[in-house]
């Protein structure tokens, strides 16, 4: 029988992930996203009215996507 060996490769160092206590550039990054989406909505429902205001405005004058729209605002899920 002939035996099979992995092939030996070079460890690489297991990359961190940064947690919501330290303040890591993802958090920064999702409160940002967060913060952008709370002024557009509100610049958006200010000028156009609540009912008249459309998730991709809101979305568009954010600077996301219309589906980060929604994980952001839907986080009570």
């Amino acid at each position: 029988m002939t035996r099979v060996t992995k092939k030996k490769t070079a460890e690489r160092p297991i990359a961190r992930r940064e947690d919501a206590s330290d303040g890591g550039a993802r958090e920064r990054n999702k409160l940002d996203k967060r913060e952008r989406i709370a002024a557009a909505a509100w610049e958006v429902f200010s000028r156009e009215g609540f009912e008249a205001s459309s998730t991709n405005t809101i979305a568009e004058r954010a600077g996301v996507a219309k589906g980060t729209l929604f994980l952001y605002t839907c986080s009570c899920w």
